[in-house]
């Protein structure tokens, strides 16, 4: 053993030399190129990298974690292997800062109920390992905010930002926070910042879209900031007909600026594409007189508030539709317990000052 890895060493030596990157080099490299990989959602390619760095590299901890995380990004990976990826790269080595990263992510999603001490712990143990790993930090933030902490998050998540501040994405996740505490003006600012930092048609998408969300929540009295919204949502959804995401965005947008009939039928693309767009396709629906129809989505939209399912925007639109069906008081018991839930949230004072002017 100890003639093989003199030889090791040597050949380490003879690389440097020649110029030729080291095996840690490497995989670094693969770390760099499957980062990349995904912000252009090229997710087989960004597995195939976590997959080469760990036939490369076997007793690597680094490529072990890379492999974690290669699975965990991919739209169709696994919790329980992401996990089990993780775990091998801390038995090689357990001060592997994205290991801890990676081992982080996933525990809330393989545990029941979501275990977000654990996650949170270890976040910061990754952090502390490496305190200039900026994505350990955006992580960490956004899980606090999960976990229902969003003032602790701002630290974490602008960390993160002055670490690598010409990442997109780490002001998306700022904007998202944000939106939640309330500041809206700010919201709004990330995500434009984040649109022009933006490197990638992925990267792009993302921001236009949380861009237009965000308009949605600003000021509801200014017709450029509604048009922009619109012009936003409608641009994506012609790109991307069958994205969920954007269709709830234009369904919203055309909720609040636009019209019903527009409104109801993005958001049935919504919900046909696996959102949970019932309140506001009931909203929509109560507005053109479906009465039959705004009841049955409405049905819908209660199964997840009793299951804790429901976004913030979800109440407020149930609550409207209700009140156009002629049922103020069930608009009232809704708002009451949403603006419990969620106190500061844009959406919320929509539903306070309602209960204040009834």
């Amino acid at each position: 053993m100890r003639a093989v890895s003199i030889v090791c060493v040597l050949l380490t030596l003879a690389a440097t030399a020649l110029g030729q990157p080291t095996l840690d080099e490497r995989i670094d490299i693969l770390w760099e190129r499957a980062v990349r990989q995904s912000d252009f959602a090229k997710y087989d390619d960004m597995l195939e990298s976590g997959r080469h760095a760990v036939v490369i590299a076997p007793a690597s901890a680094e490529a072990w974690a890379l492999r974690a995380w290669t699975n965990w990004m991919h739209p169709e990976g696994r919790g329980d292997i992401a996990l089990a990826h993780a775990q091998r790269a801390l038995g090689i080595d357990a001060e592997c800062a994205r290991a801890r990263m990676v081992l982080g992510l996933v525990i809330p999603f393989v545990t029941e109920p979501p275990d977000f001490a654990r996650s949170i712990s270890e976040l910061e143990r990754a952090v502390e390992l490496d305190p200039a790993l900026a994505e350990a930090w955006s992580r960490l933030g956004m899980m606090r905010y999960d976990s229902g902490d969003a003032p602790a998050a701002i630290a974490d998540i602008r960390r993160a930002i002055e670490l690598e501040p010409r990442y997109y994405e780490w002001r998306l996740h700022l904007a998202e926070v944000l939106l939640a505490l309330g500041e809206v003006d700010e919201a709004v600012a990330a995500n434009r910042h984040a649109l022009e930092l933006a490197f990638s048609p992925f990267g792009e998408m993302l921001a236009r879209n949380n861009l237009a969300w965000s308009l949605c929540l600003m000021n509801p009295e200014a017709p450029q900031l509604q048009q922009e919204a619109l012009s936003l949502a409608t641009g994506l959804a012609e790109a991307r007909p069958d994205d969920p995401e954007i269709l709830d965005t234009l369904g919203t947008a055309e909720l609040l600026f636009g019209t019903p009939a527009r409104a109801e039928r993005a958001l049935r693309g919504a919900i046909a594409n696996g959102n949970n767009s019932w309140a506001g396709l009931a909203y929509a629906l109560a507005l053109q007189g479906e009465d039959k129809q705004a009841r049955q989505s409405l049905a819908a939209f209660s199964s997840l508030w009793v299951s804790g399912e429901a976004e913030s925007e979800h109440p407020l639109f149930a609550g409207l539709a209700w009140e156009a069906l002629g049922e103020p008081r069930i608009t009232r018991r809704i708002f009451e317990r949403a603006t419990e839930r969620w106190p500061s949230h844009p959406w919320t004072d929509e539903m306070r000052e309602w209960l204040m002017a009834h």
